[in-house]
């Protein structure tokens, strides 16, 4: 498949999430419903314009014949951060967030940033504190996950 085609699948799942947005702030109170309806409004519009500048650009540019294809190296490095954040998620929901948010920018630091432990250690730690802060003064209460850690 061509970066083209990527292009038009990608838009098209924004603008479905969006949409479902907006019909979802519909079922709201009034009041709350506003801020997302009004967001989705906008996305949708902006994602309904981009895709039209872009038709209209594609319509001047080179034929899709003729457009290589797109390598499949993007694919597998894009299919690795998925896995990264699948990984994430399930780690949040075994262990909570707190505890899943250390752990992974952890190893992902040291793996994917390939940042050594000393660099790896004090952003995690800064991350957690961060975290840490917005529990204690947002009053922001974080998913503690199947076997509630922290």
């Amino acid at each position: 498949m061509t970066k083209r085609g990527y292009y038009f699948i990608f838009s098209g799942l924004l603008f479905a999430l969006f949409a479902w947005a907006i019909w979802e702030s519909l079922e709201f109170q009034p009041i709350a419903r506003y801020y997302p309806m009004y967001i989705g409004i906008a996305a949708a519009s902006l994602i309904v314009l981009d895709v039209s500048l872009q038709i209209q650009k594609n319509r001047k540019s080179v034929p899709a014949e003729e457009e290589e294809e797109t390598s499949t190296v993007n694919g597998k490095s894009s299919l690795l951060y998925v896995a990264w954040i699948i990984g994430y998620l399930i780690l949040i929901y075994t262990l909570g967030f707190v505890v899943a948010t250390g752990l992974f920018l952890i190893s992902f630091l040291k793996v994917e940033a390939k940042f050594n432990w000393l660099k790896s250690v004090f952003f995690t730690l800064i991350a957690i504190g961060i975290i840490f802060l917005f529990r204690e003064f947002m009053t922001t209460y974080w998913p503690t996950g199947l076997y509630e850690v922290i």
